[in-house]
């Protein structure tokens, strides 16, 4: 069998109490009214019971405003995300974490698995663009080349005279 129960009444005449809690919530000898009901109608074999209430419902807000607001959080959340990763793998590649061959890679990564990734990945010079080797320029030249040689040689120089001079122009 079927019941449905009618609890849609607005309490007016508890108003002080059905502020806060729907009249049919309210206790009565220490059980609430809607349990005492359901009570009844299991007790009679019904099984098929629906409640309709509408208790406080200028409070709610409709499903399809809830929905389109999920899918507009959830495309901004994207493209937050998308500008995130994008920031993470360009600050990768410049610094030499991220070799040029996993982008790809890298871009189907979560911004959390990415940013995991990076915080361990050593930073590779060779990947970064940035030159290898770079000479300090207060180091001493040890030895002069042959072309050198010959043009200390050439200015009346000493090659110890060369290279000073040479570190100057440096």
């Amino acid at each position: 069998m079927n019941a449905i129960i009618l609890a849609a009444g607005l309490g007016s005449r508890f108003k002080d109490i059905t502020q806060s809690t729907h009249k049919s919530l309210l206790d009565i000898h220490g059980t609430p009214n809607l349990e005492r009901t359901l009570t009844f109608l299991r007790q009679a074999n019904i099984d098929n019971i629906v409640i309709v209430t509408g208790y406080l419902h200028e409070q709610f807000v409709p499903v399809e405003q809830v929905a389109a607001l999920q899918a507009d959080f959830n495309a901004l959340k994207t493209s937050v995300e998308a500008d995130k990763k994008a920031a993470l793998i360009t600050a990768a590649l410049s610094q030499g974490k991220l070799a040029p061959a996993l982008k790809d890679w890298a871009q189907s990564l979560s911004v959390e698995a990415l940013s995991a990734y990076l915080e361990k990945a050593p930073a590779m010079v060779a990947l970064s663009g940035e030159p290898q080797a770079k000479g300090d320029p207060e180091q001493k030249v040890a030895a002069l080349s042959a072309a050198e040689q010959a043009a200390a040689r050439a200015l009346g120089m000493t090659e110890a005279e060369f290279m000073a001079e040479h570190k100057e122009q440096k």
